[in-house]
């Protein structure tokens, strides 16, 4: 697709009884609110249910979807190698169960447009407006808490699944990380933060898929570790990016 203004990636590992219906939705949202240029890519990483068939037909079918396939398990290896494959200008990645709303996007657009050089999804600034279970609430709360303890982050939200950002900043930032799990988020994060790359935060609506396939304790483990990692090499790059 030439001229490519947006590419809009879809992690999804074991989503095929949701994809279809949400890929079908955001592809309409897209097309009504940017016309053309830009393109839905659904980044299958290593699915073991009907992910891959329903990823391809949604391709075979509508114009503006790819589909892409990783053998294996890994969102942040996946988003980091389909991220540094792109050609489009702007670039970024929603959770296959579209837990933010889709309002949110022409928001983020416009601050790309503004002179963002990435744009986040916050689940805690004020003007947001979400349903989650209060664990997860008081969860998410405390590992962002640490995150900006830990790194001096300014920010509210690491972990939202709501990020977009410029080809330029992509090129610097995505191809410096190394978490292949969910600290990629994080650690993009940090990253933009120690290269003085503008972060601009936007409040969305977002409601928990209650039907998520991710498992909370370990995923508490990983980014543990991650942020053990990141902190050491932040430390061995002195005032630089890693």
């Amino acid at each position: 697709m030439a001229g490519l203004r947006l590419e809009c990636f879809i992690p999804a590992y074991n989503e095929a009884a949701d994809l279809e219906p949400n890929v079908v939705r955001l592809t309409a949202f897209c097309r009504e609110a940017l016309g053309d240029g830009f393109r839905v890519t659904i980044v299958d990483n290593g699915s073991t249910d009907g992910t891959a068939a329903v990823a391809d037909s949604l391709a075979a079918s509508h114009p503006e979807v790819a589909a892409v396939h990783f053998p294996e398990k890994g969102r942040g290896r996946a988003l980091r190698r389909s991220f540094l494959r792109s050609d489009a200008h702007w670039l970024g990645y929603m959770d296959a169960d579209l837990s933010t709303h889709l309002a949110a996007l022409p928001t983020a657009l416009a601050r790309l447009a503004g002179g963002a050089d990435l744009v986040i999804g916050s689940r805690l600034l004020p003007g947001a407006r979400i349903r989650r279970r209060l664990h997860r609430e008081m969860l998410s709360r405390a590992y962002n808490a640490l995150v900006r303890a830990v790194f001096g982050s300014v920010l509210s939200d690491h972990q939202c699944g709501f990020k977009f950002l410029t080809c330029e900043a992509c090129n610097e930032l995505v191809a410096r990380t190394q978490d292949d799990l969910w600290f990629f988020d994080t650690e993009l994060l940090v990253l933009a933060q120690r290269a003085r790359r503008r972060v601009d935060e936007i409040p969305v609506d977002w409601i928990e898929d209650l039907g998520s396939t991710v498992r909370i304790a370990r995923t508490i483990v990983d980014d543990l570790r991650g942020i053990r990692r990141l902190r050491r090499r932040l430390s061995a790059a002195g005032g630089g990016l890693p």
